[in-house]
């Protein structure tokens, strides 16, 4: 998570998600890793950001998870209540992922 939030901005954040990107790190880590129920807000953060990476690419990032019903449903339902496990969260690190 902080490897993708924190420290860095405008074009050194592009190169980092470019190069994670090209690893193949949603695929080969990030989702064969996710568990509906175990998982960290930052490991579902971390998927959502890569999505994002792929779609500002013009790559369908549904692809990977769409193979995976049940997992793909564990996981939206996740993302969709990451902003009630961590209301608290401060202003600077909201911006920041």
């Amino acid at each position: 998570g902080r490897f993708l939030a924190g420290g860095r901005s405008g074009r050194g954040r592009s190169a980092d998600l470019s190069r994670l990107e090209l690893s193949g790190y949603l695929e080969r880590y990030l989702w064969p890793h996710f568990d509906g129920e175990s998982a960290s807000w930052e490991h579902v953060m971390s998927i959502v950001v890569m999505l994002n990476a792929k779609f500002g690419e013009g790559v369908d990032g549904w692809a990977v998870l769409r193979a995976e019903r049940a997992r793909f449903d564990a996981f939206f339902g996740r993302a969709l209540g990451l902003p009630s496990e961590r209301a608290e969260m401060p202003w600077l690190e909201r911006a920041e992922w």
